[in-house]
């Protein structure tokens, strides 16, 4: 609950700045998890459930920001260094 708290208080100090990275790092997040589910099916064809969540995922992550676009963030959304 502590670590909740220090994340708003810190997102609060610059709400516009700071909750946009914050969802432009959820969304670089999503996107390197529908790729494992991509690769597993290039040499068959895709059972129904499976296109179906992979489109799914993509729609949402392109309902928000285009997937081209979406920049995956391995480091902290912050941008500070955890140390």
């Amino acid at each position: 609950m502590a670590d909740v708290f220090i994340f708003l208080a810190w997102v609060l100090k610059d709400p516009l700045e700071r909750s946009h990275k914050f969802v432009l790092y959820g969304l670089g997040q999503a996107k390197p998890q529908v790729e494992p589910h991509k690769a597993q099916i290039v040499d068959r064809e895709p059972t129904p459930e499976e296109k179906l969540l992979i489109e799914a995922s993509e729609a949402w992550i392109n309902s928000q920001r285009f997937t081209f676009l979406t920049e995956v963030n391995v480091g902290s959304w912050s941008g500070i260094p955890t140390r």
